[in-house]
């Protein structure tokens, strides 16, 4: 097979990782042996998460493996937050756009969650599995709040209904995912957000080019990602279109891909 291998060619000066998929493993598992490296690499370059999760999927298990200030992409590209959870930048989705969808979702029978600060909200039906968890979600119901804004509102226990509701919604960015366990849900941001814009911010608040940036990346909405950075790193698992952009082609993080990636990237600047 005529996979591309370019370990040790390109030294990056910051690097960006997806995490479903990528750095966590199907079962949402990171390799001690990921850890470890992850935790020497950065003492060198800043190595920061782009991922499709709200900050508060993230900051009680995955956040404390990174510096407090370091800078990551979260929520698909909708906010630039700090692992101590300061918001550097965000592209909110309104209060009424994120209330008029969740709560028509919410009578259609399928499940809602948007994130603000270290707390997801959700609707009743889907509470229980975000509540049990492995990564200890802080979870509320959101009656309560006056304000429902939130960088990214995922539609979740799809049925016929809600993906025809939500494909005919226009004024708002709508992808289309798959879970690791192989279910569809959608990632609904504001327009013009994706991973490939905030990459831009994130250059530029630590200084390197674009084309000394290398991102790691499984899937279809890291395309934007990729082609925007000097390296491109692509699970083996990843769609044929991701692929075929691939710099460099490395095994899914159960077989340890991501943990040898930054090994050799550690091997090689320091």
């Amino acid at each position: 097979d005529n996979m591309p291998i370019s370990q040790a060619s390109f030294l990056p000066k910051g690097i960006l990782i997806d995490l479903d998929g990528t750095l966590a493993d199907s079962r949402l598992n990171i390799s001690m042996e990921a850890k470890n490296i992850l935790s020497a690499l950065q003492k060198h370059i800043p190595v920061s998460l782009c991922t499709g999760r709200l900050f508060a999927a993230l900051y009680s298990s995955i956040m404390p493996l990174f510096p407090p200030t370091r800078v990551h992409i979260v929520a698909g590209g909708g906010q630039l937050v700090q692992s101590d959870g300061t918001i550097l930048w965000e592209s909110k989705i309104p209060s009424s756009q994120i209330k008029e969808v969740a709560e028509h979702v919410d009578r259609l029978g399928s499940g809602f969650v948007f994130g603000q600060g270290q707390t997801l909200y959700c609707n009743s039906k889907v509470i229980g599995k975000f509540q049990t968890h492995p990564w200890n979600f802080r979870v509320g119901l959101p009656n309560t709040l006056s304000d429902w804004s939130s960088p990214l509102l995922s539609i979740i226990d799809l049925n016929e209904f809600v993906i025809s509701y939500i494909q005919s919604i226009e004024d708002l960015h709508v992808q289309k995912m798959i879970s690791s366990h192989g279910r569809s849900y959608f990632d609904i941001t504001a327009l013009g957000v994706e991973k490939g814009f905030a990459a831009k911010k994130w250059s530029s608040h630590y200084k390197i080019d674009l084309s000394s940036i290398s991102a790691v990346g499984d899937n279809l909405n890291d395309l934007g990602l990729l082609n925007e950075v000097g390296h491109k790193v692509v699970v083996r698992t990843a769609p044929q279109e991701v692929l075929e952009i691939a710099d460099e082609i490395i095994a899914p993080p159960e077989d340890g891909g991501i943990a040898q990636y930054l090994q050799n990237t550690l091997d090689s600047i320091s």
